[in-house]
């Protein structure tokens, strides 16, 4: 955390350390302050798949899911590619336990093959 905050506070253009940002805040469990964050960043980067992706999970997370479902939709939009909107929209699909989950979070792994993205899927079915 104190590392994404120092490179922002250094240059706010760092959209990577701005998606960092969020990505902790979630894992850490602070929702709102995600959602503010990824927000803030939206305000720099519009039309970034990773921010509306960050965006949606902290929503998923306060279980606002009309707007984590809406923003997704906008990151998939966005960037079919990217692999954190995929894995987002994986988390989706299981908090609202429907059975498409693995296919997201088989995406997300296709375009992320690092090990991380499998540890952090467990992790969500681990929280539902």
């Amino acid at each position: 955390m104190r590392f994404y905050s120092r490179a922002l506070e250094l240059d706010k253009s760092l959209v990577d350390a701005w998606i960092g940002q969020v990505q902790v805040l979630i894992l850490l469990e602070e929702y709102p302050q995600a959602e503010t964050w990824s927000r803030t960043g939206l305000n720099l980067f519009p039309s970034n798949a990773d921010l509306l992706a960050g965006r949606a999970h902290a929503f998923c997370r306060l279980c606002d899911m009309n707007q984590a479902q809406a923003l997704c939709d906008g990151a998939l939009k966005q960037d079919a590619k990217s692999a954190y909107a995929w894995f987002v929209r994986g988390e989706l699909m299981v908090a609202a336990k429907q059975k498409t989950d693995d296919n997201c979070f088989d995406n997300a792994q296709q375009l992320n093959p690092d090990w991380l993205l499998a540890l952090e899927a467990a992790l969500v079915y681990l929280n539902y």
